[in-house]
């Protein structure tokens, strides 16, 4: 069904470093309200914790009455979180239509808005997630820091604190990427510290801001870790493409969004690279929008199902043209 000009949609991006919030009228799409709080995981963290992120986010332009809202988190498992989850949202708002899914299922609807195609995120972990023309998907990733989580915010976060440990020890050069990270300090004080202070994975992962201002300076070491985490988001992408059993064609759309992309072409042109040794059937393009907005079209679609969808991602693509975001 069409969307009403008059419907308020509210999509969240809840994710492990940062919660993020759209809200919007439908007939005035150019005209969307943002807000942000910390980040929630939700496998780590208690539903109220998480709800409250969302909260903060979406109270940040104040709250008319909402028509549909679309939540999707990171680390929300539907089995263990969607009954408490749910009743807290009919509660927030018990006059709309409710909606909580996958962070990667916002992120995909945010890159493609609704086509198919991969997309990878890249934050505080690696995972890739992608879906057909027959609605199929396919996921690979998300393992975490213990298993494994190459191409991440926090692995490149990691790789560059060792960095700055063996130049500690003079196992390796105090160049470019040490003096980011360590300041005014030497390498063994500013490593101490960060064991001493207890950092999370989402404060490692936010040394990857200065990797890549490191890499821009041309940094050597910082270059390279930036080439790996490309290899590794590439073998993700090649994974989800295999498992759909090529729907997606022989041209296989792929999106690269979450932290870690904010690093640019440094980051981009690796992984670029590295699909282009993998053949052709992968073809990296710039995302629509970030996944936020692919709450956004999920609330819309929750309202008026696929129409509506459409509806509202044709409406906004001027706004997201014009504002790249």
């Amino acid at each position: 069904m069409a969307l009403p000009d008059d419907a308020w949609l509210l999509g969240v991006d809840a994710g492990g470093t940062r919660t993020r919030a759209w809200l919007v009228r439908a007939g005035d799409p150019e005209a969307v309200h943002t807000g942000e709080a910390e980040g929630a995981n939700w496998s780590s963290l208690p539903v109220a914790d998480c709800m409250a992120a969302v909260e903060a986010a979406a109270a940040a332009n104040g709250m008319p009455p909402i028509a549909s809202v679309c939540v999707c988190a990171a680390g929300y498992h539907p089995e263990r979180h969607a009954a408490a989850a749910l009743a807290w949202l009919h509660d927030r708002w018990p006059t709309a239509h409710i909606r909580m899914e996958t962070d990667l299922l916002g992120a995909w609807a945010g890159a493609f808005g609704g086509h198919p195609g991969v997309v990878l995120v890249a934050g505080t972990g690696s995972v890739a997630y992608g879906r057909g023309p027959d609605g199929s998907d396919a996921r690979a990733g998300g393992w975490g820091p213990l298993v494994d989580d190459r191409g991440s915010g926090y692995w490149v976060g990691r790789q560059a604190l060792a960095a700055v440990a063996r130049a500690a020890d003079g196992r390796g050069p105090r160049g470019r990427l040490v003096a980011e990270l360590a300041g005014s300090e030497s390498p063994a004080v500013w490593v101490r510290g960060v064991i001493a202070a207890g950092w999370d994975r989402a404060r490692v992962a936010s040394l990857a801001e200065k990797v890549a201002r490191a890499a821009a300076a041309g940094d050597p070491l910082a270059c390279t870790l930036l080439k790996e985490a490309g290899a590794a988001l590439s073998e993700l992408a090649a994974a989800v493409e295999r498992r759909l059993g090529g729907v997606l064609g022989p041209r296989a759309p792929v999106a690269l969004v979450g932290g870690l992309a904010n690093a640019g072409d440094l980051l981009v042109g690796p992984l670029a690279a590295a699909l282009a040794k993998r053949g052709s059937r992968l073809c990296l393009q710039r995302p629509l929008g970030p996944p936020a907005l692919g709450a956004l079209l999920l609330a819309a679609q929750a309202l008026g199902g696929e129409a509506a969808l459409i509806q509202l991602r044709d409406r906004l693509i001027l706004w997201l043209t014009s504002s790249r975001v």
